[in-house]
């Protein structure tokens, strides 16, 4: 352990050896497992949401695309088809049939 020792313009801190059966440092080690649960338990929490975020927004996505036909080559009424915008060339007086 690291002991802080000094006042507020020349801290000191000073290496501290304290026999593992004692009950301070039970109670540290028991402090740090506590937080690394608490850290896992935070990040289990926070990844979830975000997970949850990143599906509704994807969710969201597909609500407001157009809605495409599960029939290939089918289209809606009322929607045209890029596809089938071609261009016709007028007939004129002067065209030869052949």
């Amino acid at each position: 352990f690291a002991l802080l020792t000094g006042k507020k313009q020349r801290p000191a801190v000073h290496q501290v050896s304290i026999p593992t059966a004692s009950r301070m440092a039970q109670n540290m080690r028991l402090q740090e497992a506590s937080a690394l649960r608490e850290r896992a338990q935070l990040k289990r929490i926070v990844l979830s949401y975000e997970r949850r975020e990143a599906e509704e927004d994807h969710r969201q996505m597909y609500r407001d695309a157009p809605q495409r036909s599960v029939i290939p080559g089918a289209t809606f009424i009322g929607r045209p088809s890029a596809r089938r915008r071609t261009h016709v060339p007028e007939k004129t007086a002067n065209a030869h049939p052949f």
